[in-house]
């Protein structure tokens, strides 16, 4: 394996050259749909001491891909059901549009889902990622690195896609607002 291209296993080799970094993502989660993994990943990192206090974040949500367009998930639909489920866990938790916000922190959700090319099922991902504002010491230069995150890999038939997107959301937010109420006491 070089870095143009990636291996799932004999025979399923991607190729990666050229493509930026959300295609190859896109191709590897493809090449893991034809392979038919089931549940494919959880991934996390970050914890209750990255959110401390935490007053306010600016929210950005993202739908991305063909996946959504049968079963009618709309971006507008998911926005709603983040804010609704953020509010409805985390009430002291102030939430405003990325471009006003007063804090050092955005919150970013985003799903990303496409239709196989059979047309039998459905590959994906939804990461929620806290960006926090934060000065390097060693170079005294600022950033705004992710400090938390959630990342869900996803497969299964196009009916039931829409359910397990709300509930994967449920589940990442669950967790975001215990390590929140963790973090802020």
């Amino acid at each position: 394996m070089d870095a143009r291209s990636y291996t799932i296993g004999s025979p399923y080799t991607v190729p990666l050259a050229g493509k930026s970094g959300r295609a190859m993502i896109g191709a590897i989660l493809h090449a893991l749909a034809l392979v038919s993994l089931p549940v494919l990943a959880n991934a996390s990192w970050g914890g209750p001491a990255d959110l401390e206090k935490l007053s306010a974040v600016g929210l950005e949500v993202i739908l991305e891909g063909s996946g959504m367009t049968a079963e009618g998930l709309t971006l507008g639909e998911l926005r709603d059901q983040v804010t609704v489920l953020l509010r409805a866990k985390l009430p002291r938790l102030a939430l405003m549009e990325l471009g006003q916000i007063r804090g050092d922190a955005g919150l970013g959700v985003a799903v990303i889902v496409q239709k196989l090319p059979t047309g039998r099922g459905y590959y994906g991902s939804i990461e929620i990622n806290l960006f926090r504002a934060a000065s390097i010491e060693a170079t005294g230069k600022f950033s705004v690195p992710s400090v938390w995150q959630q990342f869900y890999l996803l497969t299964g038939e196009p009916m039931g896609a829409r359910a397990r997107i709300r509930e994967t959301l449920d589940q990442a937010l669950t967790t975001f607002a215990a390590d929140w109420y963790r973090g802020n006491p």
